[in-house]
């Protein structure tokens, strides 16, 4: 009576506190990813000077001004380029920790038949 209680017990628990758990689980996954490569912050500040380098120039100086000019956009074009790489990777990990996580909702549901089938399958095996 008690092994049955116990199963009655587990597949209450498995069907549902378990699910609330697993979409706890799969949303602080994605929350981390997105906050670890701060994909906002980011984009928000696409176009910043690599590193903050800014060139500075001298006042009535034409060569020291066009010098700078090239300089500061070349570091912002770097700057650019190397935020838009973290972001493509932030959301192409976001992608796959996602579809990860439709499949745990997809398998969780079939997870004690397939315990079961397993365990049919492999104890014969043991003879």
């Amino acid at each position: 009576m008690k092994l049955g209680r116990l199963v009655a017990r587990y597949f209450a628990w498995h069907y549902s506190t378990a699910f609330v758990d697993l979409w706890r689980v799969c949303t602080n996954f994605l929350w981390f990813i997105y906050n670890l490569f701060s994909i906002s912050f980011l984009l928000g500040t696409l176009f910043d000077p690599f590193e903050r380098i800014r060139a500075e120039h001298v006042e009535g100086d034409m060569g020291d001004f066009f010098s700078a000019l090239v300089a500061n956009t070349l570091m912002r074009i770097v700057g650019a380029v190397t935020r838009l790489f973290v972001i493509v990777i932030g959301i192409i990990l976001l992608i796959v920790t996602l579809m990860l996580s439709v499949c745990a909702f997809v398998v969780w549901p079939l997870v004690p038949f397939i315990i079961v089938i397993l365990l049919t399958l492999g104890i014969p095996l043991l003879a």
